[in-house]
Protein backbone atom coordinates (compact mmCIF):
# COMPACT_ATOMS: atom_id res chain seq x y z
CA UNK A 1 0.00 0.00 0.00
CA UNK A 2 2.80 2.39 0.88
CA UNK A 3 4.43 1.87 -2.52
CA UNK A 4 1.12 1.81 -4.38
CA UNK A 5 0.09 5.23 -3.14
CA UNK A 6 3.54 6.83 -3.24
CA UNK A 7 3.77 7.22 0.54
CA UNK A 8 7.55 7.02 0.35
CA UNK A 9 7.43 10.67 -0.66
CA UNK A 10 4.99 11.84 2.02
CA UNK A 11 5.77 13.01 5.50
CA UNK A 12 6.48 10.32 8.04
CA UNK A 13 3.75 11.58 10.35
CA UNK A 14 1.04 11.29 7.66
CA UNK A 15 2.30 7.90 6.51
CA UNK A 16 2.37 6.55 10.06
CA UNK A 17 -1.17 7.83 10.74
CA UNK A 18 -2.58 6.22 7.59
CA UNK A 19 -0.87 2.94 8.42
CA UNK A 20 -2.16 3.08 12.02
CA UNK A 21 -5.72 3.58 10.81
CA UNK A 22 -5.59 0.86 8.20
CA UNK A 23 -3.84 -1.77 10.29
CA UNK A 24 -6.39 -1.33 13.06
CA UNK A 25 -9.32 -1.72 10.64
CA UNK A 26 -8.13 -4.36 8.19
CA UNK A 27 -6.53 -7.75 8.64
CA UNK A 28 -2.95 -7.87 7.38
CA UNK A 29 -0.54 -10.60 6.36
CA UNK A 30 3.20 -10.29 5.91
CA UNK A 31 5.56 -12.23 3.72
CA UNK A 32 8.70 -11.66 1.66
CA UNK A 33 6.74 -9.25 -0.56
CA UNK A 34 5.76 -6.98 2.32
CA UNK A 35 2.61 -6.26 4.31
CA UNK A 36 -0.72 -6.89 2.59
CA UNK A 37 -4.12 -5.54 3.61
CA UNK A 38 -7.27 -7.63 3.26
CA UNK A 39 -10.77 -6.32 2.54
CA UNK A 40 -13.30 -6.59 5.32
CA UNK A 41 -15.00 -9.98 5.62
CA UNK A 42 -12.16 -11.63 3.71
CA UNK A 43 -10.12 -14.46 5.15
CA UNK A 44 -6.56 -14.78 3.85
CA UNK A 45 -6.60 -18.47 4.84
CA UNK A 46 -9.51 -19.10 2.47
CA UNK A 47 -8.24 -17.02 -0.47
CA UNK A 48 -8.36 -19.11 -3.65
CA UNK A 49 -8.19 -16.65 -6.53
CA UNK A 50 -5.43 -15.12 -8.59
CA UNK A 51 -6.35 -11.73 -10.07
CA UNK A 52 -4.83 -11.87 -13.53
CA UNK A 53 -4.01 -8.65 -15.40
CA UNK A 54 -6.88 -7.40 -17.57
CA UNK A 55 -4.68 -5.36 -19.91
CA UNK A 56 -1.16 -5.82 -21.24
CA UNK A 57 0.26 -3.05 -19.02
CA UNK A 58 -1.83 -4.03 -15.98
CA UNK A 59 0.64 -6.46 -14.42
CA UNK A 60 2.02 -6.61 -10.88
CA UNK A 61 5.48 -7.76 -9.90
CA UNK A 62 5.82 -10.83 -7.70
CA UNK A 63 6.58 -8.62 -4.68
CA UNK A 64 3.30 -6.74 -5.17
CA UNK A 65 1.25 -9.93 -4.86
CA UNK A 66 0.68 -11.58 -1.50
CA UNK A 67 1.63 -15.17 -0.83
CA UNK A 68 -2.02 -16.28 -0.65
CA UNK A 69 -2.78 -15.00 -4.14
CA UNK A 70 0.44 -16.43 -5.59
CA UNK A 71 -0.39 -19.74 -3.89
CA UNK A 72 -3.78 -19.82 -5.63
CA UNK A 73 -2.02 -19.41 -8.97
CA UNK A 74 0.65 -21.97 -8.03
CA UNK A 75 -2.03 -24.59 -7.22
CA UNK A 76 -3.59 -24.03 -10.64
CA UNK A 77 -0.23 -24.24 -12.45
CA UNK A 78 0.82 -27.37 -10.54
CA UNK A 79 -2.55 -29.02 -11.23
CA UNK A 80 -2.03 -28.29 -14.95
CA UNK A 81 1.38 -30.06 -14.84
CA UNK A 82 3.44 -27.21 -16.33
CA UNK A 83 7.00 -28.13 -17.33
CA UNK A 84 8.44 -24.92 -15.78
CA UNK A 85 5.84 -23.83 -13.19
CA UNK A 86 7.65 -20.62 -12.20
CA UNK A 87 7.87 -19.51 -15.82
CA UNK A 88 4.22 -20.38 -16.40
CA UNK A 89 3.22 -18.37 -13.32
CA UNK A 90 5.19 -15.39 -14.63
CA UNK A 91 3.41 -15.60 -17.98
CA UNK A 92 -0.02 -15.67 -16.32
CA UNK A 93 1.07 -12.68 -14.22
CA UNK A 94 1.79 -10.78 -17.44
CA UNK A 95 5.58 -10.80 -17.08
CA UNK A 96 7.49 -11.32 -20.31
CA UNK A 97 10.80 -11.82 -18.48
CA UNK A 98 11.55 -13.50 -15.17
CA UNK A 99 14.53 -12.19 -13.21
CA UNK A 100 16.30 -14.23 -10.54
CA UNK A 101 14.52 -12.54 -7.60
CA UNK A 102 11.10 -13.19 -9.16
CA UNK A 103 12.01 -16.79 -9.93
CA UNK A 104 13.14 -17.29 -6.30
CA UNK A 105 9.87 -15.87 -4.94
CA UNK A 106 7.73 -17.97 -7.29
CA UNK A 107 9.73 -21.14 -6.63
CA UNK A 108 9.41 -20.54 -2.88
CA UNK A 109 5.63 -20.26 -3.23
CA UNK A 110 5.52 -23.34 -5.47
CA UNK A 111 7.53 -25.43 -3.00
CA UNK A 112 5.34 -24.37 -0.07
CA UNK A 113 2.16 -25.15 -2.01
CA UNK A 114 3.52 -28.51 -3.18
CA UNK A 115 4.37 -29.43 0.42
CA UNK A 116 0.83 -28.73 1.66
CA UNK A 117 -1.89 -31.34 1.35
CA UNK A 118 -4.74 -30.43 -0.97
CA UNK A 119 -7.85 -29.05 0.75
CA UNK A 120 -10.24 -30.25 -1.96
Amino acid sequence: MVRGYGFKRTGRKLRDRVLDLTTSRFETTSDAGGVFFWPEHTSPEEWSTFRAPVAEDDFRSATEICFEELAALARQILDDGAEDPAREMALVMGLSRIDSATRRRLEDVLSQVAARPSID
